[in-house]
């Protein structure tokens, strides 16, 4: 089998989704020498979810970056709808559904129009590491061995970070995920008479699914289930599509894939290498919609990086300001709801319902959740939420393990407001983080 020996560069991208390739271009701007590599070619990508991706509109107000053009644009959302098993109301959730294959190759070309490199079809085979710290990557391209070296490499690669699963332990990076850190995602679209085309874009709670509008004529639907359960989402899209649909339609488009959604990882940079996306578990804690937290993580990772290049420091000293100012902002924001979520998890349909039947969530609450990831319910308030409603006295185990989830997601909240200013101080900090985490 050949081998060659690529060009050194300073920042080499492993993963040219739209977080990864926004990433490069933010890093090249600053003058560095940044390569994208990805398995896919520049066509390819996008391409398994084709169909559509949800995106926050206040991202693109708040970052330096283009919004989406129209010919990218499959539907826009202002309000979505929840339905649940006693609750129908509408909430405020402003979104472009964009057509995710188009919308990647267009911040791909923005990156190499900053003075990036894509080189696609190539296969990423782990880190290579002298010295305690990251120096770039084993790859296979075209069908032999390649190395790349580079002064800082970045994991985009999506759940299966194999930049990320190939540290070594002393690294202290978590690479474990357990069943009820994933959603398997099955989505279909599906192609309907105009006259029923645009519907809302709706979220149906007792099937644990979604349904709206993709493009012109199409609407989508699909549904998620955790990886402990071993039910197949598909299965369940068709019961989803009886109660979502007022005509059937014809599928036109159909995916699989298995989403992330368990807390973030506890370092998020390690020498010469920094997590990103879905490689760090960054996505929101209930929907599994990464883009719009990912890209502002890309935006800190970029600037942390940048500096980092520019004093010729990889040490994770000089790297984890961009683990501190994460977990400050998102990490916090995120921890009561993973932990509310894990005890969810655990629940039972039935338990499921009747937890959604408390009232605990309105649309004040539902837009926050979808849109900042953030929920506040202390226990007192849940005792409050349930007091006064009769069938909690039937379930007060369930209602006494909801309040503990509460609880422990305040304390959670406290912690990460004192993440580790050092990478030194974090072993006692995340022992502790994965005792309030636990839900067994």
């Amino acid at each position: 089998m050949k081998k060659t020996k690529e060009d050194k560069c300073d920042a080499l991208i492993v993963g040219a989704g739209v977080v990864g390739s926004y990433l490069a271009r933010r890093i090249a701007e600053e003058g560095h020498k940044v390569i994208i590599v990805d398995k896919r070619s520049r066509a390819e990508l996008g391409g398994w979810k084709n169909s559509g991706h949800n995106i926050d509109k206040d991202v693109f107000k708040k970052l330096p970056v283009e919004p989406p053009a129209e010919s990218e644009i499959g539907a826009q959302v202002e309000y979505a709808e929840f339905r649940g098993p006693n609750t129908h109301f509408k909430f405020r959730l402003p979104m472009y559904n964009v057509r995710l294959g188009l919308f990647t190759r267009r911040i791909l070309d923005d990156a190499m129009d900053a003075g990036a490199s894509f080189q696609g079809g190539v296969e990423c085979l782990g880190a290579e590491i002298e010295d305690g710290c990251v120096v770039g990557i084993k790859a296979r391209k075209e069908g032999g061995d390649v190395s790349y070296r580079a002064k800082l490499v970045v994991d985009v690669s999506g759940i299966c970070a194999v930049v990320r699963n190939s540290l070594p332990d002393e690294f202290g990076i978590d690479k474990k995920m357990t069943p009820f850190d994933y959603l398997n995602v099955y989505s279909e679209d599906r192609k309907v008479d105009p006259a029923h085309w645009p519907v809302p874009f709706t979220y149906h709670s007792v099937m644990q699914g979604w349904s709206g509008s993709r493009r012109p004529g199409v609407i989508g639907l699909g549904l998620g289930r955790f990886g402990y359960t071993g039910e197949d989402p598909a299965e369940a899209c068709r019961a989803l599509a009886r109660q979502a649909l007022s005509v059937p339609g014809e599928v036109i488009f159909k995916t699989r894939a298995r989403v992330p959604v368990r807390h973030p990882l506890h370092k998020l940079a390690a020498p010469g290498v920094m997590i990103l996306g879905d490689a760090a578990y960054q996505g929101k804690p209930l929907n599994g919609e990464g883009l719009s937290v990912m890209l502002y993580a890309a935006e800190t990772a970029a600037g942390v990086a940048a500096r980092a290049l520019a004093n010729d420091d990889v040490s994770e000293e000089s790297l984890w300001d961009y683990s501190y100012r994460y977990q400050r902002k998102w990490g916090k924001r995120f921890a009561p709801i993973h932990r509310l979520r894990y005890e969810l998890s655990r629940f039972s349909k039935e338990e499921q319902a009747f937890t959604m039947g408390l009232g605990l969530y309105g649309p004040e609450e539902m837009s926050s959740i979808m849109l900042d990831g953030k929920l506040e319910i202390s226990a007192l308030q849940l005792a409050n939420k349930v007091r006064n409603g009769w069938k909690a006295i039937f379930k007060p185990d369930l209602v006494i393990r909801l309040a503990r989830a509460s609880l422990q997601g305040s304390k959670l909240t406290e912690l990460y407001r004192q993440y580790p200013r050092k990478p030194a101080d974090i072993t006692d900090w995340a022992a502790e983080a994965d005792h309030l985490f636990r839900h067994d």
